[in-house]
Parts: C-alpha cells; sequence; structure tokens
C-alpha cells in the first residue's frame, strides 16, 4: 500500500467502526451564557491576555503575585490572580483548576493563573491565551455541574503530564502525546494560533501562500502533525512483537491498568489523535483565514473533504491552497 492508502484506511477503520468519540456542546443549563465565541476562543482572549502579561512586565522582580480585574471576564470572574514563577523547568504558564463550586451568581471567586516571569512579551500573550482558554473551558464544565479538575482526574490527564519531559523519551513522547489529544488541550492549542498569526501579521502576509506556509510553522499545526504521525508508526509496529511491548509497558507506567493489550491501547489512541487532528484540520484553515483576513467570496471554503494536518502527504497542502485560491 502507499502512503495514502495506508492512511485512509486507518482513518476509515477506526472512524467509522463505531469507536470515534464525539462531543455535545450544548448550551449551559445554569446561569447564563457570557462569552461569545469565535471559532471556539472567547472574544476578548487575546486582549485579557495582553492585560495580563503588561502588568507582568511592569512588576519589579521581587514581586510575585497579583490580582487583576480584567473587563473581558467580568461575566465570569470580577478577580484573576497571577503568581509570577521563577523557574528553569519548561511550563511557562498553567491555570490552576480546582473543584470549588461556583459563587450564588454563578461567577468563579478568583481564576489563578502561574506564568513565569521571563518569557518574552509575545510568547507570553500567546501561553496565557491558552491558560485563560482552560478557564473559559473549566466554566462552562462548572455550569453543567461539573469541573475541569474532575474531568481531568478520570480522564488520567494529571497522571499523563507527570511524565512530560521524561528522560525516557518514549515516555515523553506518548506522555506528550496524551496530554496533547486531551480535548480540553485540543481546545486551548487553537487559541493559540490566534495569537502567533496576530504576532506575525505585524509583518503582513504576501498572499496566500505565505500565509499557509507560516501556518505550518505554528505550534498548533506541528503538535497535531507530529502526534498524528506518532500514531502511524504505533499502527506500523502493532505486528512486532517486542516493539509494541516496549510501547505497551510505557503505557501501563503512564495509565496503568487502564489497557489489557497493546491493540485495545492503539484502537483507543487512534480514534482520540484522529478525532483531534479532524478537529485540527476543520478549525486551524478557518481561523487562519479569520485572522490574516484573507479576501474571500464566501465566509467558509470546501476543506471537509481535505486533510490539512498530514506531514507525509504534501498533496493535500495543495489541495487547500486550491481551495482558497478558488474563493478569491
Amino acid at each position: 500500500m502507499n502512503d495514502i492508502i495506508t492512511h485512509t484506511f486507518i482513518e476509515l477503520y477506526y472512524s467509522y467502526g463505531g469507536w470515534l468519540i464525539t462531543e455535545e456542546h450544548s448550551l449551559p443549563t445554569k446561569g447564563k451564557k457570557v462569552l461569545f465565541e469565535n471559532y471556539g476562543v472567547f472574544d476578548g482572549c487575546e486582549e485579557t491576555s495582553k492585560y495580563i502579561a503588561n502588568n507582568v512586565f511592569a512588576l519589579k522582580d521581587s514581586i510575585s503575585r497579583i490580582e487583576l480585574q480584567p473587563k473581558y471576564l467580568s461575566g465570569i470572574t470580577d478577580k484573576i490572580v497571577v503568581n509570577i514563577v521563577d523557574s528553569d523547568n519548561s511550563i511557562n504558564a498553567s491555570y490552576i483548576a480546582n473543584n470549588k463550586p461556583l459563587m450564588h451568581d454563578y461567577k468563579f471567586e478568583s481564576i489563578t493563573i502561574n506564568v513565569k516571569r521571563n518569557l518574552p512579551y509575545r510568547e507570553m500573550v500567546v501561553c496565557l491565551m491558552h491558560e485563560l482558554m482552560h478557564a473559559y473551558q473549566d466554566y462552562n464544565l462548572r455550569i453543567k455541574g461539573s469541573s475541569l479538575y474532575d474531568k481531568g482526574k478520570n480522564s488520567g490527564y494529571f497522571d499523563v503530564r507527570n511524565f512530560i519531559g521524561n528522560d525516557d523519551e518514549i515516555l515523553n513522547q506518548l506522555s506528550l502525546s496524551l496530554y496533547f489529544i486531551d480535548s480540553s488541550e485540543t481546545g486551548a492549542i487553537m487559541s493559540e494560533l490566534k495569537g502567533e498569526i496576530n504576532n506575525r501579521s505585524e509583518d503582513n502576509f504576501r498572499d496566500i501562500t505565505d500565509a499557509i506556509d507560516f501556518l505550518k510553522t505554528t505550534r498548533p499545526y506541528k503538535i497535531y502533525s507530529s502526534v498524528y504521525d506518532f500514531m502511524l508508526y504505533l499502527n506500523h509496529i502493532k505486528n512486532d512483537n517486542n516493539a509494541s511491548s516496549v510501547i505497551f509497558n510505557s503505557v501501563n507506567k503512564i495509565l496503568p491498568g487502564k489497557f489489557n493489550t497493546y491493540n485495545q491501547f492503539l484502537k483507543w489512541f487512534s480514534q482520540k489523535v484522529i478525532y483531534a487532528r479532524k478537529k485540527a484540520d476543520t478549525l486551524l484553515p478557518k481561523i487562519a483565514c479569520e485572522y490574516i483576513k484573507i479576501n474571500l467570496n464566501t465566509p467558509s471554503f470546501p476543506i471537509e473533504e481535505t486533510r490539512f494536518i498530514q506531514t507525509t502527504n504534501e498533496e493535500r497542502i495543495r489541495m487547500i491552497k486550491n481551495a482558497l485560491n478558488s474563493k478569491r
């Protein structure tokens, strides 16, 4: 089989065998919807991130905590607590999830975010956008009676995070892939794209080709290209008992007792990756067109039958370019 047939077979096998997970995006049953979205990113996300970053950059090095009252989030909280961390680890920022109930007016008492002190300004803004999206996700879960903390606990999300950066490269790659395909991370990572594009937009884009070439350099694109290729590799070695045993032993270290066999893990992992990639395939080009402000005759374009996130098949990229050009 050539690469295209192999990739198509794997997607059909896992997508239409009754295993594909879908998510319901219903309106809140309590309180009210107080933020508008644009492709999953709430309005004011970038402005709030810049507001926080400006305040962090204005601080003296001796100050490690500030409290802010950003206007864009006034519907879900009146206070953001920012802890400024001096650290050499790889975590640039984090949203501190908890299971405290909402207050009587359906607001958080506060939102807490940790951010590394010496990040470059633009990088800090993008990282903060990611973490604010987690706060937004948490709020939407809270008004439905759940929380991001409970979801992470039940899904093994917190267990997975503990292995990121492990010296064992297999453990590190597995934990990163499991982390990135979590539905909470998929949504938050998409928010980073707007920040990355706006950073680059100051230099302008020459044309559609230039814009899409830039899109392929962004963190969201690289993440889902890498995870998808890793999934293909795991499918490739499923009949190699030695290689699959090594992988499965690592899986059991990260998520002990969750899977009985390598094939059971592979089925679960593949459908999660395909779902995440399909979401990226749909959203990344649309977000890019929205924020790069490419002039199209219609607000949408035919990307449903294409696959943007596939590093091993450049023909897919050409299909996207042709679809965009046909709508100019």
